[in-house]
């Protein structure tokens, strides 16, 4: 017998990208909850014009059960070249990762995945995984009740909330500072 399961919430988010007061593309959070998962899609498009175009396109999906991530999959991509590709597949007591054909182990039991911020307050949070990066970052809070950040691949990454739901993230890049803001 082959079982099924039945979605019994969704929730998808958009949120619109800007740069300099310029709309340059959108994000997408959807999540998926049954009886037996949750489930996040994250894409992302962005295309800006500076002194150079610029085109960034990012993906993943995600799979958590009991608020642990069990396996997800990030894609990105720049100008259309590949930036990378990572797998994580949660194991006992660590999780294999796959990042750009290198093999690695986190030696975790159990994390938490950076996407899960699109639709919950990290509040009692101090690390999250980043999917596409494959690696731990520490998450800090900011001088303002509900705002919280950390780094990763040259960034800084801003989340700002807003009756306990992410209003604004605002990524800080050393060439350009993209916000995106919740779509009404």
């Amino acid at each position: 017998m082959i079982g099924s399961s039945q979605i019994l919430y969704s929730q998808t988010l958009v949120y619109e990208g800007f740069l300099r007061g310029n709309k340059v593309g959108e994000l997408t959070a959807q999540r998926e909850v049954n009886d037996e998962n949750v489930k996040i899609y994250v894409s992302t498009d962005i295309e800006a014009h500076m002194l150079f175009t610029i085109d960034v396109f990012l993906d993943s999906q995600s799979t958590y059960i009991d608020q642990e991530l069990k396996e997800s999959s990030s894609l990105s991509k720049v100008n259309g070249t590949l930036k990378s590709s990572v797998q994580t597949v949660q194991h006992e007591g660590y999780y294999q990762i796959d990042k750009d054909g290198e093999n690695k182990k986190l030696k975790e039991s159990s994390v938490i995945g950076a996407d899960i911020f699109y639709f919950e307050e990290p509040k009692n949070i101090d690390e999250a995984y980043s999917l596409a990066l494959g690696e731990m970052m520490d998450v800090e809070k900011g001088e303002e009740p509900g705002v919280y950040f950390f780094e990763q691949d040259g960034k800084k990454e801003y989340h700002r909330y807003k009756n306990g739901k992410l209003a604004e993230l605002k990524i800080d890049h050393a060439l350009y500072t993209i916000t995106f803001k919740i779509k009404q």
